[in-house]
């Protein structure tokens, strides 16, 4: 038997995983990315945060991934997505992307999004969830690929038209109050519906009041805060499609 068949197969560098450029080229390579950064950082590009630790730090927004990807010359792109429907309704938006580098090099990086956390968002709901999930895969993707640890703010969630020092590890103050469940642009929608139709503001208060019991506060004005998304919903479509008349109505007609 020829023993040389029975020799293991070794190369001295199997198993090490070595850089592809020198020290001195990856320091040049870092010190190109700051200095990318210093000069064409915009405000809304990163957003400051403060850690766990108290440290202030900076994460960057997809309108810096669009940055990168351009002056580095990366492609993007949607390689899956998916939707994944639960039992109380909401849903969940899989997405997964690739990045590529032009020399070849590419990394893949994936984001998700629950549509209960985008429910006081302004807009569809379902355009919202998806968008978000398709924004976290890509900035993963492109900043993994560029390889210098940052971590965006849309995986933060951090809201990048928010000006301001962000705090991620500070819990909310109880408020008194309760926590309000619509935002200020739901509630103006309501009313820019509602005025569009024929209704008297007296009319509208009375479908509110019946939509929406025990909805008052002290000084017995309706109170927003204390009306659940079922219910704001059924008063938009109510009001959009013509169908309080006929509640109306019958509300009145309860009351003879």
């Amino acid at each position: 038997m020829d023993n040389t068949l029975m020799a293991p197969l070794f190369n001295e560098t199997a198993g090490l995983v070595r850089p592809l450029v020198n020290v001195d080229k990856a320091v040049e390579a870092f010190n190109e990315y700051q200095q990318l950064k210093d000069k064409l950082r915009q405000p809304g590009d990163f957003i400051e945060f403060t850690d766990r630790k108290g440290n202030t730090k900076e994460a960057p927004t997809k309108g810096w991934r669009s940055k990168l990807t351009r002056f580095f010359g990366i492609s993007c792109e949607i390689i899956e997505e998916h939707r994944e429907d639960l039992p109380d309704g909401t849903f969940i938006y899989h997405i997964t992307a690739k990045a590529t580098a032009p020399n070849g090099l590419t990394q893949v990086g994936d984001g998700m999004c629950w549509s209960k956390t985008k429910e006081n968002s302004t807009g569809d709901l379902y355009h919202n969830t998806r968008s978000h999930a398709f924004t976290r895969a890509k900035n993963r993707a492109v900043f993994e690929l560029v390889g210098f640890g940052e971590v965006s703010a849309e995986e933060l969630d951090l809201d990048p038209d928010s000006p301001g020092k962000k705090k991620i590890s500070e819990p909310k103050a109880k408020s008194d109050g309760p926590k309000p469940q619509l935002s200020e642009a739901q509630v103006k929608r309501f009313f820019a519906i509602s005025q569009k139709t024929e209704a008297t503001p007296d009319m509208i208060s009375i479908i509110q009041d019946s939509v929406c019991p025990d909805r008052r506060n002290e000084e017995k004005q309706f109170d927003w805060n204390r009306v659940n998304r079922a219910e704001y919903d059924k008063l938009c479509n109510m009001f959009s499609d013509g169908a309080w008349k006929a509640y109306y109505s019958e509300l009145m007609a309860g009351q003879q």
